[in-house]
């Protein structure tokens, strides 16, 4: 009896769908956003910091949740796809219900929220990079994205609340002030111009990516 059989080349990652590059991508795009909005923003307040924040994780989270669970392959991360989505939902409509029902805790929630989410964010990044490694060609994105998503927990945790450091005035440079929310909202939109090129690069390298190579179906004949 004879039958055909197609072969994946085992030196070869599995072929992901060809929507796929347009996670990363839209990822790229938030990021890119909020980063050129606080860079070229003047207010580096706890309420400018709540509203990127929540804009970002909340858009983000949905992308990810709806988006990115179909792309995913389920052995590759589609769970940490999906917990990490949640995380980001989470975390967004968190920093909205502070942002607009308790003032007095806009610094010490940006603080908290920002450094949580970094915190269960980049470790549910990290490890679906890990687990796709050497199988999957976007995995080292991850991995990296992760690894800065971390270094972002470690350093919002670093910062005091009540930190303030004024310069200046000596009739040199003008006087000018340094707090925990100037120096939170800072780091988030470093973060978020980092994120954004390794984003777009991973979105352009899936997008450029040869498609898996599959051996032809040959004809094997087998002895009764």
């Amino acid at each position: 009896m004879a039958t055909s059989e197609a072969v994946h080349t085992g030196d070869t990652p599995p072929a992901l769908p060809s929507g796929s590059w347009l996670l990363p991508l839209s990822r790229a795009v938030i990021a890119a956003v909020v980063a050129l909005v606080i860079t070229f923003s003047s207010d580096h307040s706890p309420q400018l910091g709540l509203t990127a924040f929540a804009a970002y994780a909340l858009i983000e989270g949905l992308i990810q949740l709806i988006w990115g669970a179909r792309n995913v392959p389920v052995r590759f991360g589609r769970g940490a796809t999906r917990a990490q989505g949640a995380v980001g939902v989470v975390a967004g409509i968190a920093a909205l219900v502070i942002l607009l029902t308790s003032p007095a805790a806009h610094l010490i929630g940006l603080l908290g929220l920002i450094a949580g989410w970094a915190l269960i964010s980049g470790v549910l990044e990290l490890v679906g990079g890990l687990r796709a490694r050497g199988r999957l060609g976007i995995a080292r994105d991850w991995i990296a994205v992760g690894a800065f998503t971390l270094l972002l927990a470690v350093a919002v945790l670093l910062v005091r609340p009540d930190y303030v450091h004024n310069f200046g005035g000596d009739g040199k440079t003008p006087p000018g002030v340094l707090n925990a929310s100037i120096m939170t909202v800072g780091l988030f939109g470093a973060y978020a111009a980092i994120v954004a090129a390794y984003q777009a690069i991973a979105a352009l390298s899936l997008k450029w990516a040869p498609a898996a190579k599959v051996v032809p179906a040959v004809s094997v004949s087998k002895g009764d």
